[in-house]
């Protein structure tokens, strides 16, 4: 049988509803160290179509994070090496921010997987740690993403994320689509899920 694909005209990887998937990447997840820095930046600036160094400031900047205890970069490593990077991190809103600004919290901030190597489950794999990571410290964690982001915001959801508000505005983020959908998940309801 054919899969069925919604396409959707952003950067965003085409939705795929697929009967058939592909069979899961072995990857190793982990948190990444100095030595990463290199292979995520190339990465990150391939998606972010950006130069490698301005990655590198920014990811060595969030490694920062990871050391003082309010973020964290993960890694997801094949035999073929790094093949997908996701970030958490604390957020607060700038005093006198707009009434549509997300409320301060952990937030799941971005990930990138390897076009070669989606559909393989590494973006799962990713999040479900971040998601743990943050709930052993926070009672909430918050995810947003653009509205047309159809691959994530299903992913999310499939994970127990509930959205809370659409329309939001995020300091330094441009929604392609214009608009922003704030997601959360409770510890208790993530901790429903796995039990």
């Amino acid at each position: 049988m054919i899969p069925s694909m919604i396409e959707t005209r952003s950067e965003f990887a085409a939705f795929q509803v697929v009967e058939e998937p592909h069979p899961p990447l072995p990857v190793t997840v982990r948190p990444a160290d100095e030595t990463d820095l290199g292979p995520i930046s190339v990465l990150m600036a391939e998606r972010e179509r950006d130069r490698p160094s301005r990655q590198l400031r920014l990811h060595r900047q969030q490694l920062e994070r990871q050391t003082q205890g309010i973020g964290q970069l993960l890694v997801a490593e094949s035999d073929t090496g790094i093949v997908g990077v996701a970030k958490s991190r604390v957020v607060t809103p700038p005093s006198g921010s707009p009434y549509r600004t997300p409320p301060a919290g952990w937030y799941l901030s971005g990930i990138v997987v390897d076009p070669r190597y989606r559909r393989r489950r590494v973006g799962r794999r990713l999040t479900e740690a971040r998601v743990r990571w943050v709930l052993e410290r926070a009672g909430r964690v918050f995810y947003f993403a653009d509205s047309q982001n159809e691959v994530s915001l299903a992913l999310h959801r499939d994970l127990g994320f509930v959205e809370v508000a659409r329309n939001i505005l995020v300091s330094g983020v441009t929604f392609s689509s214009g608009c922003g959908v704030l997601s959360v998940l409770t510890r208790e309801d993530w901790n429903s899920r796995i039990s």
